[in-house]
């Protein structure tokens, strides 16, 4: 492929759908399921991680129990970039934000732009 990429910058493109004070809503109540609840991971490995870092596992039924606090020094230990590839790619995106605005949790600022840039390059495919 010779042709140049076309940088997509439009900064009239926004999604808010959801006030800060409701993203923090949801995410303190999502907080509490992880809690309380807790969330199954079919993975003894990802299983042996969480053990590790001090959360409630139940073998069995394979159901993990973390309080906030290690959820949230996760959420701060978390690099600002990260990828995700197929096993055989077609097409690799790279998201890269050196300024977000808005919430700083990466899916929740990268994601608007992964979404118009992959709407607009899976044409190509």
């Amino acid at each position: 492929m010779s042709e140049k990429i076309k940088s997509i910058s439009d900064p009239r493109l926004s999604l808010n759908i959801l006030s800060p004070e409701d993203v923090d809503k949801i995410h303190r109540a999502s907080l509490r399921v992880i809690e309380a609840a807790g969330v199954r991971f079919p993975s003894p490995r990802a299983l042996d991680i969480w053990r590790s870092h001090g959360a409630e596992v139940d073998a069995g039924s394979m159901v993990v129990r973390a309080p906030g606090r290690l959820i949230e020094e996760a959420i701060r230990k978390a690099p600002p970039v990260s990828t995700l590839a197929a096993r055989n790619p077609a097409l690799a995106v790279l998201v890269i934000l050196d300024e977000p605005r808005g919430v700083y949790y990466g899916g929740e600022v990268a994601a608007p732009v992964f979404r118009e840039l992959a709407s607009q390059t899976l044409w190509y495919l």
